[in-house]
């Protein structure tokens, strides 16, 4: 998972690189993927858990945010 998914490799580099068929490959990462998947929260848990971070990684980028007042709790207009 870690070679399709991190480092965008083909089914066709990993059957080559795994001595596999290339069918076995896309079986191999569907299920990979749908085990993922039902392990995954929801939206709405995943954003309930975001509102009480620091920081949150929507799209891969990590962006610096000034929380002034944090431990107040006057943060949120600042948000």
């Amino acid at each position: 998972m870690v070679a399709y998914l991190g480092k965008g490799e083909t089914y066709a580099d990993l059957a080559c690189g795994f001595r596999v068929g290339t069918s076995t490959v896309y079986r191999y990462v569907r299920e990979a993927l749908a085990l993922l998947a039902a392990m995954a929260p929801t939206l709405e848990q995943a954003i309930e858990v975001a509102s009480r971070k620091a920081f949150m990684i929507g799209d891969g980028t990590l962006l610096r945010i000034d929380r002034v007042g944090m431990a107040s709790g006057y943060d949120r207009a600042f948000c």
